[in-house]
């Protein structure tokens, strides 16, 4: 049976008052002693799914707000698309703008390919296709081996803690 309206309003305060403990540098046994908590993995387990459900419906907002530009973009080209057709030039100009926007909305402009300045022979890179952060670092990490073995800074990243930045 789900909580009632009355403790589902306790749950989100208690949350509320965690996250801004935690943020204001309480370390987890405070917040669980200060807010009642039965321990502090019961905090902390709290805390992360307060933020994860946060972070969720911040990529369902942001994913929305794609949509809705996508939409009105799609709406503008439609509009001017007759006038392109029959040649007016400015009608022309501003599809292309348009068509040019949603690309880059849209993730569809990402580089095929990239020039490492300063490398014996100077080839490109091949980066193909839409990557996550984590992705292109592990493509980056491999490629600075192969040019500068002891350029260690960067080889020390680990792409898998960039997952949980974005």
């Amino acid at each position: 049976m789900p909580a009632s309206k009355a403790k589902q309003a306790e749950v989100a305060l208690r949350r509320s008052k965690a996250i801004r403990m935690r943020l204001s540098g309480a370390d987890y046994e405070t917040i669980a002693t200060d807010l009642g908590y039965a321990s502090r993995g019961a905090a902390c387990t709290d805390i992360s799914r307060a933020l994860k459900t946060w972070r969720e419906q911040e990529q369902q907002d942001a994913e929305e707000l794609v949509q809705v530009e996508s939409l009105r973009l799609e709406h503008l080209q439609a509009a001017l698309w007759p006038a392109a057709l029959a040649g007016e030039i400015k009608a022309v100009e501003a599809s292309l703008k348009i068509m040019d926007r949603r690309a880059r909305l849209l993730g569809l402009d990402r580089p095929g390919k990239v020039a490492v300045e300063g490398v014996p022979g100077g080839a490109p890179i091949a980066l193909a296709g839409p990557m996550g952060e984590a992705e292109r670092l592990a493509e980056l990490q491999a490629v600075v081996a192969q040019i500068a073995p002891d350029a260690g800074a960067l080889a020390d990243i680990d792409p898998v803690d960039l997952e949980g930045d974005q």
